[in-house]
């Protein structure tokens, strides 16, 4: 049986919004901005489709759809089979619109889900990597350590979910034909991704969140060399992820995130300004390996994604908030490897002592039998849908429940700059003041 719940998340942030300036109700919106409008919202602006497109009302609709606040999607597939193809597409595991793909990202995802490539052993692979780590924030735990502020139970995740959303930013250049952008950005996942485990590690050893309230607070940022170090456990087994790890993000450097030599230009498989060449539709290669190093860097971190539990039968709908991982999940982290990896990764994991003292504590409660766990069914979540579309419906609310609470709200001041501020940071004498002003 297979199951799948969408499950969205309001939540409101009413934001102060000014925008006040003589002559224009909307003044920056010159021909450049038009010009991205008509490029990326192809369905608003095609002089073909909508010769009607007012772009100050489009706009307009951006500005309350900022004041109404953020919305959150999340999904989740839960299944009793084992399944031959990964059941989240590419827009599910990446939280991408697909109406909003341009004609040449939908064209290039076409011909990738075709097989035309020749590559359909790759690609699936790709996908059931990417279906792991959709599932790696299901074991994501909150111990109640002290903390200043609450919110940072939910916050210390704020880097995998927005190594996330680079991802897909990545991934929708490489769709796109911007193949330089694609690779850019992947140094910025592994990135992100390290911070991830380096405060899950960091706050775990101190049992405080005050590190982290730190980096929110003051943005500060340790070495590369400091958080590398810290990220992973100190033993052989980790240091050969580590070193996989220190040598994409070399790599990456290499090829694209400084000035490059012309053997890695986009030039020499396409001409400029061109959306794809055979090259460039293979881009998605290198995003593959990329993702497995940072999914080698979370299995080494939560040794537990490596033995998957019935929950439903210990814990009924009072789910344990993280720790554990199912057994739906568990065959996702299995097909994201070879099978020899599986089973190195999965000896590791049998040698920390987390994993014997968390799988000892599970089996110390009891089997529920289907009634009991039907009687854990809270009837604010509507009626009760039977035992695997209700486990599903949770997670998919408790992911996006995750997703939302993970960002924390940006402050900053939304009076306008004034007359003077604009002109300092325009004119070379507005920067000398500036200089000076810094003793530089």
């Amino acid at each position: 049986m297979s199951t799948r719940v969408h499950a969205w998340l309001g939540r409101l942030e009413p934001l102060e919004y000014s925008c006040e300036s003589p002559g224009s109700k909307f003044p920056c919106l010159d021909l450049l901005s038009l010009t991205f409008l008509r490029d990326n919202f192809p369905e608003f602006m095609d002089s073909t489709s909508n010769k009607n497109f007012d772009p100050f009302l489009f706009v307009e609709s951006l500005i309350d759809q900022t004041l109404k606040g953020r919305e959150f999607q999340a999904s989740y597939h839960a299944t009793t089979e084992d399944l031959d193809h990964p059941p989240y597409s590419i827009f599910d595991c990446l939280d991408i619109n697909r109406g909003l793909l341009s004609p040449t990202a939908s064209e290039a995802l076409n011909v990738l889900e075709s097989g035309s490539l020749e590559a359909e052993k790759e690609w699936s692979a790709f996908k059931w990597k990417l279906a792991a780590f959709l599932h790696i924030q299901d074991i994501f735990d909150a111990p109640l350590y002290d903390q200043a502020d609450p919110r940072a139970l939910f916050s210390q995740y704020y880097f995998y979910y927005e190594s996330r959303n680079v991802l897909s930013e990545s991934f929708l250049c490489g769709l796109n034909g911007y193949t330089i952008g694609a690779s850019a950005l992947l140094r910025v996942f592994i990135e992100f991704s390290l911070l991830q485990t380096y405060f899950y590690r960091l706050i775990n050893k101190s049992r405080s969140y005050r590190c982290l309230e730190q980096y929110f607070e003051k943005s500060f940022n340790p070495s590369w060399n400091t958080v590398l170090r810290k990220a992973l456990p100190n033993d052989d087994f980790s240091n050969t992820v580590r070193f996989r790890i220190q040598s994409h993000l070399d790599g990456l450097s290499e090829s694209t995130l400084h000035p490059y030599h012309p053997d890695h230009s986009s030039v020499q498989h396409k001409t400029p300004n061109s959306s794809h060449s055979l090259e460039s539709l293979y881009f998605w290669c290198l995003t593959n390996v990329t993702l497995e190093s940072v999914l080698w860097l979370y299995y080494v971190n939560f040794p537990l994604l490596f033995h998957p539990v019935n929950i439903l039968k210990k814990f009924g709908y009072n789910l344990p908030g993280g720790l554990l991982i199912d057994e739906s999940a568990g065959r996702y982290i299995r097909k994201s490897l070879a099978e020899h990896d599986y089973q190195l990764f999965q000896g590791y994991s049998e040698s920390q002592q987390i994993t014997k003292d968390i799988l000892e504590w599970h089996s110390q409660f009891p089997d529920l039998s289907e009634k009991e766990i039907a009687a854990t069914w809270n009837v604010d979540n509507g009626e009760y849908p039977g035992p695997l579309a209700g486990y599903a419906k949770l997670m998919a609310n408790f992911r996006a429940l995750r997703i939302g609470m993970a960002t924390v709200q940006r402050s900053f001041d939304p009076k306008p700059l004034s007359d003077a501020a604009l002109e300092a940071i325009r004119t070379f004498k507005g920067w000398q003041k500036i200089r000076k002003r810094n003793k530089r």
